[in-house]
């Protein structure tokens, strides 16, 4: 029987594939995770089911889309977005 594989899966706000020199010659320096990268699987497509961030990540842990856990906005809740 094999090894079994582990996931990492990091995630930061607002981090852009311009921001990490694993993704190609770019005037930046990320030393620490261009040697993960190494050993690791890069992706270089990435979608996601809402462009708000509290939506997209709570689909990525459920696997479910945002419509589906209620999560379509960032917030508490709907009433916090709402303008009336």
């Amino acid at each position: 029987m094999s090894q079994p594989q582990h996931v990492i899966v990091l995630m930061a706000d607002q981090l852009r594939w311009d921001a990490l020199s694993c993704y190609g010659d770019l005037p930046v320096a990320t030393p620490n995770i261009d040697a993960l990268a190494e050993e690791c699987v890069i992706f270089d497509r990435a979608y996601c089911s809402s462009p708000l961030c509290m939506p997209t990540r709570i689909s990525m842990y459920s696997g479910k889309w945002p419509h589906t856990t209620g999560a379509i906005v960032n917030g508490n809740g709907i009433e916090d977005e709402l303008p009336y």
